[in-house]
C-alpha cells in the first residue's frame, strides 16, 4: 500500500488516522463528520427554522395571491350579478305597473303606476351605467348591448306610448 502511494497509484484509498481507508467522492462534503453533537443540533434547528419562516412566507403569500382572486371574483362577477338582478326586478315590476294600470283604469292609479314607472326606468338606467363600467368579456359587452337595445325598444316604444295612452 505504501508503494501504491508513493507512486501515486492509490486511487481512492486514503491514509486517515493512521489506517488505510476507502475515500468516497462525497467523504470530503460530509460537513457534520467533524461538529460536536450540540453544533449539528445547533445547526439542524436553525436550518428547521428558516425553512418554518419560508414556509409560512409562501403561505402569506399564496393567502395574498387567493385573497386577490376572490376581490376579483367579487368585484367582477357577483357584484354585477347584483346589479342585474336589481334591474330584472325593476323591469319586472314595470310590467307589473303596466297590468295594474291597464286593470285599474282610474286616473290616480294610472299616475301612480306610471310615477312609479318613471323612477323605475331612472333606477334602470343608473344601475346599468354602473354594470357597464365593470369588466365585461367581449361576449358579455355583445349581450349587454343587444339587452340596451331592447330595453330602449320596449320603453320608447312600449312603456311610455302604454302610459300616455292610458292617461289620455
Amino acid at each position: 500500500v505504501y508503494q501504491l502511494f508513493k507512486e501515486g497509484r492509490q486511487g481512492n484509498l486514503k491514509i486517515q488516522q493512521g489506517k488505510v481507508v476507502k475515500s468516497s467522492k462525497f467523504g470530503s462534503l460530509n460537513m457534520f463528520k467533524n461538529l460536536t453533537i450540540r453544533s449539528r443540533l445547533t445547526f439542524v434547528i436553525g436550518l428547521l427554522s428558516v425553512l418554518l419562516v419560508g414556509i409560512g412566507l409562501f403561505g402569506l403569500f399564496g393567502m395574498s395571491k387567493a385573497n386577490d382572486g376572490l376581490q376579483t371574483v367579487y368585484e367582477d362577477r357577483t357584484v354585477p350579478m347584483g346589479q342585474l338582478d336589481t334591474i330584472l326586478r325593476l323591469l319586472n315590476g314595470n310590467r307589473i305597473n303596466l297590468l295594474e294600470a291597464i286593470v285599474n283604469p282610474t286616473p290616480a292609479a294610472i299616475a301612480k303606476r306610471a310615477e312609479s314607472t318613471s323612477q323605475n326606468i331612472a333606477e334602470i338606467t343608473k344601475t346599468w351605467e354602473t354594470y357597464m363600467a365593470t369588466y365585461l368579456t367581449p361576449e358579455e359587452k355583445k349581450l349587454a348591448q343587444t339587452f340596451a337595445e331592447a330595453r330602449g325598444k320596449f320603453v320608447a316604444d312600449g312603456l311610455k306610448p302604454s302610459f300616455a295612452l292610458l292617461k289620455e
